[in-house]
């Protein structure tokens, strides 16, 4: 697919100018380099995406357990944390 000017042409830049010559138009050409590769690991990713399969309410109630503060806490380490700070408050 070839869009544009070619490789092999030297204008860059083309000003057209209004028919009452009061304003004008500049065209530009940006040479822009597209990693394909790239474009199409993300083309299958959101493919992915829109191909997940919506989760049951079982799926739910779990997924949100494990974002609830309640299971994010690690119970042993704010308990330590507590007791340290405890024995520090007494001295």
């Amino acid at each position: 697919m070839n869009r544009g000017l070619s490789k092999a042409s030297e204008v860059r830049e083309e000003i057209v100018k209004s028919k009452d010559g009061k304003t004008a138009i500049r065209y530009r050409v940006v040479e822009d380099t597209i990693d394909l590769e790239a474009l199409r690991a993300e083309k299958e990713n959101l493919e992915a995406e829109l191909n997940q399969v919506e989760p049951s309410k079982e799926e739910l109630i779990e997924l949100g357990k494990m974002m609830h503060p309640f299971y994010m806490l690690d119970r042993e380490y704010t308990q330590r944390r507590i007791d340290e700070i405890n024995s520090l408050l007494e001295i």
